[in-house]
């Protein structure tokens, strides 16, 4: 294979965020992922994948579901929000009504079923 026909076939991999979806199912599949960061030092990470899509899932986003779930254990769709960049950044997660959102609107949120 060519240089040009490597390049034109090259997909860059990205993972986007969970706060990047609407809505998301509570019963979604969560996948573990490796990487290096740039001094090369390995860690490690969840992701759901939809639509072939790598969503990555914090680490505190999964605490706020486990308290948010002892609270409220019928929740059925989740919605994560976050503020600040870098070290700063803190996330919220909230249960979502799909209802609500389906009846105000033509189409269904984004969501895993």
């Amino acid at each position: 294979m060519k240089l040009r026909e490597a390049a034109e076939r090259h997909e860059q991999k990205v993972t986007k965020n969970i706060v990047d979806l609407e809505c998301l199912d509570i019963n979604a599949e969560v996948q573990p992922r490796e990487s290096t960061d740039k001094a090369g030092k390995l860690y490690k990470y969840n992701v759901t994948v939809i639509d072939g899509i790598e969503y990555r899932i914090p680490g505190s986003v999964l605490g706020q579901i486990k308290e948010l779930l002892k609270k409220l254990p019928n929740t059925q769709f989740i919605t994560v929000t976050k503020a600040g960049t870098g070290l700063a950044t803190r996330y919220n997660v909230m249960p979502f009504s799909r209802e609500e959102k389906v009846s105000n609107s033509t189409t269904a949120p984004p969501y895993v079923q």
